[in-house]
């Protein structure tokens, strides 16, 4: 093995300069990336609903479509003594007159969340960020930031095709507590 070192030794020495600054700078951007992606999910990863601290925000925009629907939903949750989240649906709408889409937001209300309904979004978090595998013709998009003194501190983004989440009774889905809150009405 020795010998094997010595001899590339022997041929990159009158390189040494040029080839030495090329692999050093090669390893320093590699490390560098390495570190940075790494790192790149829990650098922008949020809190999940039960450690949501006083006066922070989790937003969300939940989109889901398949075969036979389609709806939007802005959700902001926040924590003053309880965790309450305030819901909004987003509609687009064709204008014949203008010629052009609208977008309208109705308030569908507010709603003070239980221990098990914090558990189950806790849950609904952890089975979005496994990346669940597709295979079905409803997807739900889910884009979530957490606020901070209005500092976004961290956001992430999921695609949901694969519709196990519907079978699962330990998760809290945003469409039931859209449901409940327009139940409510």
């Amino acid at each position: 093995m020795r010998r094997y070192v010595l001899l590339l030794a022997a041929r990159i020495l009158p390189y040494s300069d040029h080839v030495m600054r090329s692999v050093r700078t090669f390893i320093l951007a590699w490390v560098a990336a390495a570190c940075l992606f790494s790192r790149a999910d829990a650098a922008y990863a949020v809190a999940t609903f039960s450690t949501l601290r006083p006066g922070d925000a989790l937003e969300m925009t939940f989109h889901t479509s398949g075969c036979f629907h389609s709806a939007t939903y802005e959700l902001s949750f926040h924590r003053s003594e309880e965790l309450e989240v305030h819901m909004v649906e987003v509609r687009r709408v064709w204008s014949e007159e203008r010629k052009e889409i609208s977008i309208l937001r109705d308030d569908i209300g507010d709603l003070i969340l239980t221990k098990a309904d914090i558990q189950g979004l806790d849950l609904l978090l952890r089975f979005y960020r496994s990346k669940p595998r597709g295979g079905c013709t409803t997807t739900d998009q889910i884009e979530i930031s957490q606020r901070h003194d209005g500092r976004v501190e961290g956001a992430e983004r999921f695609t949901d095709g694969s519709c196990s989440a519907y079978e699962r009774r330990d998760l809290t889905l945003i469409p039931e507590l859209v449901a409940r809150v327009q139940r409510l009405k």
